[in-house]
């Protein structure tokens, strides 16, 4: 999960940002104060900003465990710096390896880089679409082999 620790949002920006997909919680400081200590729905006593998230986090029940402790949750997820950075999930899918073997044909995807291969043999390698999964690769890579060896035979 993707996080930004910002500045606090009131009800009306929260509701923005949340209209673009992501998540808007209250950020509350240790007593002692300065440090971010938990994550909460709403903070009324120090309040010290709040997080942005593009996943949304699950809180216990009105009376028990309802924050997170902040540095647990910092430690297992990755903070940006942007909007953006937590809307790029094209970004990642570019970024994101496959593997897989459809019939034999061993498919390679390295974000929009793939190579196809059957017995050492090889069969495409080239640019596809990021979004793309391996079977939609093998599918129209196949399509088009088979069209490109009937044309072959027919001469």
């Amino acid at each position: 999960m993707k996080y930004l620790v910002t500045n606090y949002k009131d009800n009306a920006e929260k509701q923005e940002i949340e209209s673009k997909g992501l998540y808007c919680y209250d950020l509350r400081h240790s007593d002692e104060g300065g440090e971010i200590a938990t994550i909460e729905k709403s903070v009324l006593v120090n309040r010290i900003g709040s997080i942005i998230t593009d996943k949304e986090l699950k809180f216990g029940n009105k009376y028990y465990n309802n924050f997170i402790d902040f540095e647990e949750f910092s430690a297992r997820n990755t903070e940006v710096y942007t909007i953006e950075q937590l809307q790029d999930k094209q970004k990642e899918k570019v970024n994101e390896n496959s593997h897989k073997v459809i019939n034999g044909y061993s498919i390679h995807k390295e974000g929009t880089w793939c190579e196809i291969t059957k017995n050492g043999q090889h069969i495409f390698d080239g640019n596809v679409d990021a979004n793309m999964t391996s079977e939609q690769i093998y599918k129209k890579v196949m399509e088009n082999f088979n069209k490109n060896k009937k044309g072959r035979e027919a001469r």
